[in-house]
């Protein structure tokens, strides 16, 4: 009995020690490189292309479970944000109270039309104004 006590401790104690030992090989590694931000610091300024990319990934994915509620449209437009132009803004709001308005809470047969057809639709229009204004700065 006092053998296999033994056997069970020694096990145990070496499946610890084997756990373990990838902590103990990653203590070493160099210290991440440093970056420098366009937007660190106090007079950094944001990439207006990497913003409407974020905001496309946002209207694309996160927004089906999260809202921007507290943001209002005007500010997609203002300079040193977004940057859209009124029209495209228009487009915005328009395309979201469409979406809106196909779901209610009583009824939601249309929850996929809604969150997932009308946000191509959103991606779509995007793309567009993108070709649209590199198709305009190539001139």
């Amino acid at each position: 009995m006092t053998m296999q006590r033994t056997i069970i401790a020694l096990t145990l104690a070496g499946g610890i020690a084997a756990l373990g030992a990838p902590a103990f090989a990653q203590e070493h590694d160099a210290p991440p490189p440093r970056v420098k931000w366009s937007f660190a610091g106090p007079f950094g300024k944001f990439d207006e292309a990497q913003l409407q990319r974020g905001f496309k990934v946002y209207r694309e994915v996160c927004a089906n479970c999260h809202s921007l509620d507290m943001v209002a449209f005007r500010n997609l437009g203002d300079p040193g944000a977004l940057g859209y132009s009124t029209a495209q803004v228009a487009v915005v709001a328009a395309l979201l109270a469409y979406e809106h308005s196909l779901v209610r809470p009583s009824d939601l047969r249309r929850l996929n039309a809604a969150f997932f057809t009308v946000n191509g639709y959103i991606s779509l229009l995007f793309l567009l104004f993108w070709g649209a204004a590199v198709w305009v700065e190539s001139w």
